[in-house]
């Protein structure tokens, strides 16, 4: 019995003493740089003194089971990379670099009376497809009564290029234009404290490197909206011909001429573009003609 196991190790493996030499042609392998690479990393077991050595058939069935698992490995190291690097860049990270001014400020802005919020984004990668809106949180009485509490009426903000896909090189600007559709057209200078109501903004944009929605909110209450003022500048050319931006001067505001009310500044339009026309100037009188329709010859 001892015999026939001996002969059957020998012709599966290449049995050699341990003092004796070893080549590669004795061992039946194939002289490839791939066959060292990964005779390094294959097991050599050792029974007594002596050392048991693959061969040709078996070999080549090891190789082949070995590079399934190292492409197998690499798989799966590659998956797990990314799932590491997706949830350190993870959206609630990226929306803490986008950053709104502290207040709210209104002016004109283009001949018209406009609410401006300034907004900047820290980072060097951008918002892919990012946009802004607005919800006027307030209390509501409808024309029947009804009580309305925590009512949300819409608030469109816009850039100088649209309100879609704001590209955020610098900090932007955004307003909304006080008109009579704007929850804020009947609101005054002196009238604007004694308001309730809270200003949602809200900011959608996907992230650039790994695809993910983010939102970033903020809020302004009436005590955050300065009426009469303006944004200072924050964008400056250096004399090497590079743009600086100087993030301390991110919410200073400057106190600028401003009408009290959005009602007063369209009615003084219509009113100079009446006397344009010749309306209600008292340099003309308007007297009526009586029509004669009967007449006799």
């Amino acid at each position: 019995m001892q015999e026939l196991l001996d002969q059957s190790t020998e012709k599966n493996y290449g049995y050699r003493n341990c003092g004796e030499s070893l080549t590669v042609q004795e061992a039946g392998w194939p002289f490839l740089p791939s066959s060292f690479l990964l005779l390094s990393k294959q097991d050599h077991p050792v029974i007594r003194r002596d050392v048991q050595i693959l061969t040709e058939t078996l070999y080549h069935a090891h190789d082949r089971m070995q590079q399934t698992e190292n492409q197998a490995g690499v798989i799966i190291n590659s998956f797990m990379c990314g799932a590491i690097l997706a949830k350190i860049s993870r959206s609630k990270k990226r929306a803490k670099t986008i950053t709104f001014s502290k207040y709210a400020v209104i002016s004109k802005r283009g001949g018209k009376l406009c609410l401006l919020i300034r907004v900047a984004n820290l980072r060097k990668s951008l918002l892919i497809g990012s946009h802004i809106y607005g919800k006027l949180l307030k209390t509501t009485i409808t024309p029947e009564g009804e009580t309305i509490i925590l009512d949300q009426v819409n608030v469109d903000f816009v850039v100088d290029a649209g309100n879609e896909n704001l590209f955020f090189i610098s900090p932007l600007t955004i307003y909304h234009v006080i008109d009579k559709t704007s929850p804020f057209f009947h609101m005054t200078a002196e009238t604007l404290l004694q308001q309730e109501f809270e200003l949602v903004v809200f900011l959608d944009g996907t992230v650039e490197a790994t695809s993910a929605t983010c939102q970033v909110r903020t809020s302004y209450i009436p005590e955050e909206v300065l009426w009469g003022y303006r944004f200072a500048p924050i964008v400056s050319k250096t004399k090497e011909g590079k743009y600086r931006v100087d993030f301390q001067n991110f919410s200073k505001t400057v106190a600028v001429e401003t009408p009290h009310c959005a009602f007063c500044l369209y009615n003084e339009k219509e009113a100079k573009a009446i006397a344009k026309k010749g309306y209600n100037n008292p340099g003309f009188i308007l007297s009526e003609v009586n029509e004669i329709t009967d007449t006799k010859m």
